[in-house]
């Protein structure tokens, strides 16, 4: 990469400073630019064999350097209920479904299908019956 011609000539004291760049330039992306430009420069002065490996760490240390723009509220693991798991029910319908289909096609296997989703879906109701009874009681229990 070629040096700009308006940028002052590089010496021990501004050498990877940025030195002719404001920290508080209102315009950014030149800043952006001009930045690139001398961490290309200064791998490009690095030996032949050691770029690939001065380049990735250059864009390691970007990485980890700049922050995001929406950072994430703190969030209280207490407070924070656990992802439910997933009720039977919700697995029994599906094979209602292909179980009913197949009762026409191949009875046996249609019917052994039928048998297993509305065996799942009860167990799927008893389980949302028992989930919810448990939980009125742990609410009444934290009333008290």
């Amino acid at each position: 990469m070629r040096r700009d011609p308006t940028d002052p000539p590089r010496n021990e004291e501004n050498a990877g400073r940025g030195a002719t760049i404001e920290p508080k330039d209102a315009d950014v992306d030149a800043r952006v630019e001009q930045l690139a430009r001398e961490l290309a420069e200064a791998i490009n002065d690095a030996e032949a064999g050691g770029r690939v490996v001065m380049r990735d760490y250059a864009i390691d240390l970007l990485r980890d350097s700049v922050g995001s723009e929406v950072t994430d509220a703190p969030v209280d693991a207490e407070k924070t209920p656990g992802k439910a798991p997933l009720n039977p029910f919700a697995m029994g319908i599906p094979f209602l479904l292909i179980g009913a289909v197949l009762t026409v096609i191949f009875p046996p296997v249609g019917v052994a299908l039928l048998g297993l989703g509305t065996i799942t879906c009860l167990a799927g109701v008893v389980m949302a019956i028992v989930r919810s009874a448990r939980e009125r009681w742990r609410s009444a229990d934290d009333v008290r």
